[in-house]
């Protein structure tokens, strides 16, 4: 128990608040897990505990430390080390990940050294700020990574989740979901594991309400997109056809007018014919204006039989040629 009662004079210093958290003391050994930067102060991390779906939980623990004897005159900063290296680390004794520390104090009044090796063995007491995430509880994290499967988050600016993608979804819709980096997400885990050196990995899955949220409004999405398509295809159809009832529009006036001309060829002919009529009717008037009765001679008799014959030829001609304008018009 060598140079143990110099632990006294070193307890009241060590009791003392340490200022914060391993921010305010970074660890400068072999086994800093972390840059400083990413690390919250102990204030920042109680404070965090009262935020929803933290999963953070603020404990008293006692615990053993074991100082090198480079540390045997500066027991302060060798326990400040000492706990340094384990932030950010799954902790068995803690059941969870600490994250920030203070308020350390040191149980009894001295310290061990054991089989005369030198290495000082302390027990003492702080408190921690743990993160204690179980399967099925629900986490808040900031999209950092956007990937095909699934999607990189932030929990607290300190421990990595990975979001997986929906079943019911596909790549590129999952793509187009609307999530960006920045953007907050709610979560449920369903996975937790450690690796050898003790960072946590989080697997999580979204809300069933969640899913089917993005299931509709990529579905809304996707038939807003085919009425667009399908309208842009039916407006290069609509306008042949507006051409085509354009040229059966122009092709009805040339009927129109086919129809006019037949119309006076049938009267022209009918002029023809009645003037004919009216001539006829006329030699059997005299210059007198008296009707003429038909000489009973031979010869006269075979002349207006001629003449009656030619008539009945003509009329019989403009008959058959009304016929014909007729089938040709229709």
């Amino acid at each position: 128990m060598a140079n143990s009662k110099k632990l006294d004079e070193d307890r009241n210093q060590v009791s003392e608040p340490a200022g914060g958290s391993a921010a305010l003391f970074p660890a400068a050994g072999r086994d800093a897990p972390v840059s400083a930067s990413l690390l919250p102060s102990f204030a920042a991390a109680c404070a965090l505990v009262q935020a929803p779906y933290s999963c953070l939980v603020l404990e008293s623990h006692r615990r053993h430390v074991v100082l090198p004897p480079a540390f045997i005159k500066r027991k302060k900063t060798g326990i400040q080390e000492e706990l340094n290296s384990e932030l950010l680390k799954y902790s068995s004794s803690l059941i969870g990940v600490p994250l920030a520390y203070d308020h350390i104090k040191i149980v009894g009044q001295y310290g061990d050294i054991f089989d005369d090796q030198g290495f000082i063995h302390l027990n003492i007491e702080a408190s921690f700020v743990v993160f204690k995430p179980k399967k099925g509880d629900k986490l808040v994290g900031v999209i950092n990574k956007m990937a095909v499967g699934h999607v990189g988050c932030l929990v607290h600016g300190c421990f990595n989740a990975c979001v997986m993608k929906p079943h019911l979804l596909t790549p590129e819709q999952w793509r187009d979901s609307g999530f960006k980096v920045g953007d907050h997400l709610e979560f449920e885990v369903f996975q937790l594991d450690a690796d050898v050196a003790g960072v946590l990995l989080i697997r999580g899955r979204l809300e069933k309400y969640r899913v089917n949220e993005l299931v509709a409004a990529v579905s809304s999405t996707e038939m807003e997109e085919q009425r667009t398509t399908e309208e842009a295809a039916a407006e290069p159809e609509s306008a042949p056809k507006d051409e085509g009832t354009e040229d059966m529009d122009s092709s009805k006036p040339k009927k129109k007018k086919k129809k006019k001309k037949n119309k006076e060829l049938d009267s022209e002919t009918m002029e023809d014919n009645g003037n004919q009529v009216a001539e006829m009717e006329t030699l059997d008037f005299n210059s007198n204006g008296i009707k003429v009765k038909p000489d009973s001679d031979g010869p006269s008799q075979e002349k207006e039989k001629e003449k009656k014959k030619r008539r009945r030829r003509k009329i019989k001609g403009t008959r058959r040629m009304k016929k014909c304008l007729q089938t040709l018009s229709s």
